[in-house]
């Protein structure tokens, strides 16, 4: 999977361009912690069967993820955003949304650390 994919360089570039360096990497450090706290959140919310709370907890995690630029977490997350709020019925289906957006996250995280950290 190509680095594009998971990160868009241009929306890199706009963040260090608003504060440079550090502020990229104070973002990513925010980032991280919030997309650690959602991937929980939809981890609970899937075991309590709360369509509404994984729809809201997907949108919130699509925002962040959208903000830094982590294309495959944004569309992952609107996939399950979107599946969550028909009340898809199948859970399964949510299961392995849920797994997919975490895995996403994970990259992300990786493909930033590597190519992004100075740090």
């Amino acid at each position: 999977m190509s680095t594009d994919r998971i990160y868009s360089q241009k929306q890199i570039e706009r963040l260090l361009n608003l504060g440079g360096q550090d502020f990229l990497e104070k973002m990513f450090g925010i980032y991280e912690t919030y997309g650690a706290e959602r991937i929980e959140d939809l981890a609970k919310a899937f075991i309590e069967g709360d369509h509404e709370k994984i729809s809201k907890t997907a949108h919130a995690l699509k925002s962040s993820s959208g903000n830094m630029g982590a294309n495959e977490v944004y569309d992952d997350a609107h996939a399950l955003e979107t599946a969550a709020s028909a009340n898809v019925p199948l859970m399964t289906e949510l299961h392995i949304k849920i797994e997919g957006l975490t895995e996403a996250y994970k990259r992300s995280l990786a493909v930033f650390r590597t190519n992004y950290r100075q740090k």
